[in-house]
């Protein structure tokens, strides 16, 4: 539900963007009866299908995104671990910054 309503934002600037673009083409929409049902439904399908499509292709790339960072639904959540820093990590830091001292010096 939290991803769909995610979207909502992204599909009202698609509607905004369908809407100039069909109204740049001399197609703007046709003024329907109010309670003419279906001609209300004819005048909004050139809006309509097409951001159909829009949701439907960002959709597709949300599961492949998903798919490919290895989610899984209801699997329980890893564990976050925090690291600390031991002594062999700070040694190698030392080392680090005493290769690059030399190499300034030499």
């Amino acid at each position: 539900m939290t991803i769909a309503l995610r979207f909502v934002p992204t599909f009202a600037m698609e509607m905004e963007r369908l809407m100039k673009a069909q109204a740049s083409r001399g197609g703007g929409l046709t003024q329907a009866s109010k309670w003419n049902i279906v001609a209300q439904a004819r005048a909004r399908l050139p809006l309509v299908l097409p951001l159909f499509l829009i949701a439907l292709r960002r959709a597709e790339d949300l599961v492949i995104a998903m798919e490919s960072r290895g989610y899984v639904p209801n699997q329980e959540r890893t564990m976050y671990r925090q690291y600390h820093l031991v002594l062999r990590d700070w040694v190698t830091v030392f080392v680090v910054i005493a290769v690059c001292v030399g190499l300034v010096v030499v």
